[in-house]
């Protein structure tokens, strides 16, 4: 993920709010969450990345918490493919340019 470009960080940091209140008694897919969210909190944005397709993995057991997950796993992916068309190949890098 090319997570350079101010654009892409400009999208990334918008997602930063409060965080959800986890359930009582959480899941591990809660606890990575939260940790995910922290990492984001800190600009640590690759390993928030990781943090948040992990806690999706082990299962997020509130519907507010899973939906939280989901729509950073989006903006994620949305905000490195921006990244790409920011700054396309020069034709130089394809066959027979």
């Amino acid at each position: 993920m090319n997570l350079s470009s101010k654009y892409t960080l400009d999208i990334i940091s918008s997602c930063t709010g409060p965080h959800p209140i986890l359930p009582k008694i959480p899941s591990t897919g809660d606890e990575t969450l939260l940790l995910g969210l922290q990492a984001l909190d800190a600009a640590d944005y690759i390993h928030a990345v990781t943090l948040i397709n992990e806690a999706i993995e082990q299962g997020v057991s509130w519907d507010a918490g899973r939906a939280e997950a989901l729509n950073l796993r989006g903006t994620f992916k949305y905000a490195s493919f921006s990244s790409l068309i920011q700054y396309p190949y020069s034709s130089s890098h394809f066959v027979g340019s």
